[in-house]
């Protein structure tokens, strides 16, 4: 934390290894708040999410990315937790009731998420 921003950071470490404290990690201070990295961690946690390539698993690396790139976030770290998914005419009410929101543009026929597999 710094003043009112704050930001966690999940890195991807072997199974087989401790977490070392701050100081024997490398500072990077091209990043937010300068978090310290574990020598041995991944650049990128995704490279070690395997999903069973059915469309549910892609949803959800989809959300575990931005949730854990959000970890610990407060004030300017904050982007993801902003969001609010609305919900459909009639739909159960979230945050917004439903008559307090309108489509800008025709509403599609399908609003779940679906995904095409190219080969």
């Amino acid at each position: 934390m710094s003043g009112g921003n704050g930001n966690g950071v999940v890195w991807a470490i072997p199974q087989d290894r401790e977490l070392p404290p701050p100081a024997e990690s490398i500072v990077l201070k091209d990043r937010f708040l300068s978090p310290p990295k574990p020598l041995f961690a991944l650049d990128d946690f995704m490279k070690e999410i395997d999903g069973d390539h059915m469309p549910m698993s892609y949803l959800q690396a989809a959300i575990a990315f931005h949730e854990l790139h959000e970890f610990g976030a407060v004030w300017h770290g904050v982007s993801w937790g902003r969001d609010t998914v609305l919900p459909a005419e009639g739909g159960e009410e979230t945050t917004f009731p439903a008559g307090e929101w309108a489509m800008i543009e025709e509403e599609p026929e399908i609003l779940e998420p679906h995904f095409f597999y190219i080969q």
